[in-house]
């Protein structure tokens, strides 16, 4: 065990530790081993102590939004405002600050748009069956996959004003608690809300 986490170390390729539900990148510094056999049984005890990659510790939310299952959002002409849904679809940030959220969109899709929170996340993009879109919040990337796998980037795709609070940033972060979901039906997409903290939540005991 010791040697692996020295070969990850000098390939520079950090090892993914998860804690509670939470997830991180991280580079295994220390390995101590001590042994005991007071009671007749022979045990060896391993401490490893971990340095986390970048000191963030994640955990993804994911919600999946079927087609046909939308409000008919996307209309014919560019209007000024957003019409709000009555399916009460909605995603959710249990977290304290706001959290990045990574969208894939599943082809056939033209132009695909949904809004979260108020926000239009839309990339001027066409989607081929069996390919698939990703608006990734979180490493601040656009990547649309055809149906063979490849990759390509579709950063310039991305439509309305790209900053922070302006209603169509497609990389706007999602605020705390639920959030209503709309878009126009016609593909299915799945949003995954990722949940940054510093450190993970201790679990809480249970003494019942």
């Amino acid at each position: 065990m010791a040697d692996a986490f020295e070969f990850d170390a000098a390939a520079g390729k950090p090892a993914a530790l998860t804690v509670n539900g939470y997830g991180a990148r991280a580079y295994a510094t220390a390995v101590g081993v001590s042994e005991d056999d007071s009671f007749g049984l022979y045990e060896v005890t391993c401490q490893v102590r971990f340095v986390v990659d970048g000191g963030l510790w994640t955990m993804e939310h994911p919600r999946f939004f079927a087609a046909g299952s939308g409000d008919g959002l996307n209309y014919p002409y560019d209007y000024p405002y957003n019409f709000g849904s009555g399916t009460g679809q909605h995603v959710a940030n249990p977290g304290s600050p706001p959290a990045p959220v990574v969208i894939t969109v599943y082809g056939p899709a033209e132009g695909p748009k949904v809004v979260i929170a108020g926000n239009s996340y839309e990339v001027d993009a066409a989607v081929d069956a069996g390919g698939r879109l990703v608006i990734d919040g979180l490493a601040k990337t656009i990547t649309l996959y055809d149906a063979y796998g490849r990759a390509e980037n579709a950063f310039s795709k991305r439509r309305g004003v790209q900053r922070e609070g302006s209603g169509s940033y497609v990389f706007q972060r999602v605020p705390r608690g639920q959030s209503p979901v709309s878009w126009d039906g016609g593909f299915s997409f799945e949003a995954r809300v990722v949940e940054v903290r510093g450190s993970p939540i201790p679990e809480v005991p249970r003494w019942w």
